[in-house]
This record gives structure tokens, C-alpha cells and sequence, in this order.
């Protein structure tokens, strides 16, 4: 049995959650810990949150399971990170996977070993599952994984000790302005620029998300982030049923999935910016699809009220 926690992040989508707990039941985790927001008041969702949990009670392999299930909706940002916290007053370390994040078994040793290796090493705050850099090698040799300012949230690890430098309210994002700490790390002003936007809309309640205020937490504490280099978890919720990444076109979802199995560790602590900035190119363009979706569908709508008349 795998004896690193695992805190599964599910919803209101039973065929995602099913996918995901088909390679959990492979790996048959030791303690696994299950946590849902609460539905909208919908019947639709109530009925598609109560699904996703019956899908929960298909768990046939013999663990420890707990469960945070939240009777009415909290929002994407209270529910998961509360969810977190809850995993992390329990475990020192952990796996957090969300239903829409399917992973390659590696995905689990790699984490594994890493936890272990750098459980003392603070500056080292969170573990990618996913990698964007679509195959590219930005001079990475033999290892098996680089350091990097970037956190993806498809599949990673924590430790408590990062996870309690959480700031849900980004509470000093006038010094970190002020310090102009994007700018040490991303290189093109249109860059620093989108990233400061996401920020800012994520401090003023614009997004309902908990993850860029993770991303806050590691850039304002100066932290590292571990990123494999070969992409470990796809993402398989991009569509009308996600809550932010609800367009199709994208260059990041569906990713396909690689192993990792004999891990070679980098000679030195040293972050690869050329990586970094090539994944944040990535990420800054990928929500252009959305844009696309939409004028698709209104020349859809305009095709379909001409032939009405």
C-alpha cells in the first residue's frame, strides 16, 4: 500500500471523480482523505454533488478514509482551502489531487521521494505534478525534475510547514507590490504585467479561486517550487463544467501523460528561468480559447437567428 496521504478534492463530477478513483484503487493508498464543497441550490447540482459522492463509496481497497463533505456551497476558494488546512491539521505531508486531475502512477513515487528528500529544506514550499513546457528541454540533462518559481495546482505536494504560509487574504500584497517580486522571475513586462491582474483580481474577491493566493503565498515567501520534466498529470476538466477553466481550445488540458521511475536529482538548487518563462507563456496565452469559444458561439447565435427570419 502507498503510505503518503492523499487529500482527494472532489465536486460535482461523478465521471471525472470515477476516472481519477480507478488509478487511486491501483495505487491503494493507506489514508486517504475525501473533501467536497457543498451543492449550489440547483437541483441539478444537488443531484450531480450526490452522485460524485456515491462515487466515493466505491472504495473497495482497505484504507484509512475521513471526510470534510460541506452541506451547502462554499465557493471554489473557502471549500478547497479549507479542505487543505483540514488534510494538514492531521498530516505533515501530503498529495492533494482534485476529480479533474489524472494522473500517471509515477506521479505518486515521484512525489513520495521528494517529500521526503527536502521535508527540512523551507525554501522548498510545493511539488508539480504537471508540466507545460510540451516536450522542450531547456537544458535539463539527465534529471528528472528542475526547480522552478511556478506552481501548477494539477497534482502537487505540500508540507504543513509551507502550507501554514498560506495567505488567503494576501494580506502584504502592497509590500509585495512594492518589491516588484514578479519581476524576478518573469521576464516580459506583458508577463509581469497578466500576473499582476490575476493578483489583483484575486485579492479583491474578482475570482473565485484558492490557488493564485497559494502562488502568492510561495512568491511573497521567495519560495521554490520542484516541477517534473515530463508532464505527470493531465487535466481532464476543461469545459462548461469547470468553474474557471470553462473553455475547450487549450494548449494545457488533455495533456498527455509520461512516467518517471528511476528519479535523477539536479546537481544544485538553482531555478531554471528559461523553463519558467516558457511555461508562463504558455499559461498567458492558453485562455485564449476562451476567447475563441465565445466568438464561435456568437456566430453560432447569429447563424442560427438569421435563419429564423
Amino acid at each position: 500500500m502507498f503510505d503518503i496521504p492523499i487529500l482527494f478534492l472532489v465536486y460535482n463530477r461523478p465521471q471525472h471523480t470515477k476516472k481519477v478513483l480507478e488509478v487511486l484503487e491501483v495505487l491503494q493508498p493507506r489514508k486517504l482523505y475525501v473533501a467536497a464543497d457543498g451543492p449550489k441550490n440547483t437541483n441539478q447540482d444537488i443531484e450531480l454533488c450526490n452522485e460524485t459522492r456515491s462515487v466515493i463509496k466505491s472504495v473497495n481497497w482497505k484504507c484509512e478514509i475521513s471526510y470534510k463533505y460541506c452541506e451547502t456551497n462554499k465557493s471554489c476558494k473557502i471549500a478547497v482551502s479549507e479542505a487543505i488546512s483540514w488534510f494538514f491539521e492531521h498530516e505533515e505531508m501530503g498529495i492533494i489531487l482534485e476529480d479533474d486531475c489524472l494522473p500517471d502512477l509515477s506521479f505518486f513515487t515521484f512525489c513520495k521521494e521528494l517529500l521526503l528528500k527536502y521535508k527540512d529544506n523551507e525554501n522548498i514550499m510545493h511539488i508539480n505534478g504537471s508540466n507545460h513546457l510540451q516536450g522542450r528541454n531547456f537544458n535539463f540533462k539527465n534529471e528528472s525534475y528542475y526547480f522552478s518559481k511556478l506552481p501548477h495546482p494539477w497534482g502537487w505536494a505540500t508540507w504543513r510547514r509551507a502550507w501554514r504560509k498560506y495567505d488567503i487574504g494576501m494580506n502584504n500584497f502592497e509590500s509585495f507590490m512594492i518589491k516588484n517580486i514578479i519581476s524576478s522571475f518573469i521576464r516580459l513586462p506583458i508577463h509581469q504585467q497578466k500576473w499582476i491582474d490575476i493578483l489583483k483580481r484575486t485579492k479583491n474577491n474578482q475570482i473565485d479561486t484558492w490557488d493564485y493566493q497559494w502562488f502568492y503565498s510561495i512568491w511573497s515567501q521567495r519560495g521554490l517550487v520542484i516541477t517534473p520534466v515530463k508532464n505527470l498529470v493531465t487535466n481532464i476538466g476543461f469545459g462548461n463544467l469547470a468553474t474557471n477553466t470553462t473553455y475547450t481550445f487549450t494548449k494545457m488540458g488533455n495533456r498527455k501523460r509520461y512516467s518517471i521511475n528511476s528519479i535523477v536529482h539536479p546537481g544544485e538548487i538553482m531555478v531554471n528561468h528559461e523553463a519558467d518563462n516558457y511555461a508562463t507563456m504558455i499559461k498567458m496565452t492558453d485562455g485564449t480559447g476562451a476567447l475563441f469559444q465565445r466568438v464561435i458561439q456568437k456566430i453560432k447565435l447569429i447563424i442560427k437567428n438569421l435563419s429564423r427570419k
